[in-house]
């Protein structure tokens, strides 16, 4: 017996507050939402839920979902090539990045893949700091586009606000590596946000933040299936992080529920 069907899905999107023009950064994980109808398997999951959103936001709308592969971490001698090297963030953004109306940014740790009106503005002059000034966190928090989270508690996001905030547990680190411009091998530098490991108490727990924003109706979630579906305006979920981490710094560590 089915969880959901392909009717659902629009619905529910829609009733969590989706609409035509969104510009929409999607975290995913759609496994979560159980057993879907044969309608939806006789097709890509990843596909029927690329299409819907895209039927939802429509041509003027703009989606943006994780590539992230951090190939320049330590332990690891990989090229980044941002046509090739694959995502590590699930099936759909790996759907997406192989489209051949979408774009991916050149970023060795934190890439996305754009489809839509604002590709461009959001791909083009990426600096070598994936949560700088006209990062693509920076150029979407400037938008106050939407985040939508399917089945995912909380997004990257996060840490560009703990940057802006200037956080005490976490610092810009520099990583050097090479990757493909142009089908040129060369050698750059990038620098990420990264948290200090000195304690585990400094890991992100999302769970507090999501409490919050659930409690005081910041967000608009539903159900699908046996998952939910969460979406929040990145400004306001800004506000709301900034305002917990001025009542308590470690809101957003596991310190905060020690």
């Amino acid at each position: 017996m089915s969880d959901y069907n392909l009717r659902i899905i629009k619905e529910k999107l829609i009733e969590a507050g989706l609409k035509k023009g969104d510009t929409i950064f999607c975290h995913s994980s759609l496994g979560f939402f159980g057993m879907p109808d044969k309608e939806i398997i006789k097709k890509k999951l990843a596909e029927v839920f690329f299409d819907c959103l895209c039927e939802i936001v429509g041509p003027e709308g703009t989606l943006i979902f994780p590539t992230f592969t951090y190939t320049f971490s330590e332990n690891k001698n990989e090229i980044f090539d941002p046509n090739y090297t694959k995502s590590k963030m699930g099936i759909l953004p790996e759907y997406v990045r192989q489209l051949p109306n979408s774009t991916r940014t050149m970023d060795p740790f934190y890439s996305s893949v754009i489809h839509g009106k604002l590709k461009e503005y959001f791909s083009n002059n990426i600096p070598n700091n994936s949560f700088g000034l006209n990062s693509v966190f920076d150029k979407f928090y400037r938008v106050n586009g939407k985040i939508l989270n399917l089945n995912s508690p909380a997004g990257t996001l996060i840490h560009f606000f703990e940057r802006k905030l200037s956080v005490k547990y976490r610092f810009d680190k520099d990583f050097g590596g090479e990757v493909f411009i142009s089908k040129k091998k060369q050698k750059i530098k990038w620098t990420i946000y990264v948290r200090d490991l000195s304690s585990p108490l400094y890991d992100f727990d999302p769970f507090p933040l999501v409490k919050y924003i659930k409690e005081n109706k910041i967000a608009k979630f539903t159900s699908l299936g046996k998952g939910e579906i969460l979406t929040i305006n990145c400004k306001d979920l800004y506000e709301a992080v900034k305002k917990n981490l001025l009542l308590n710094e470690w809101f957003l560590t596991k310190k905060y529920s020690e």
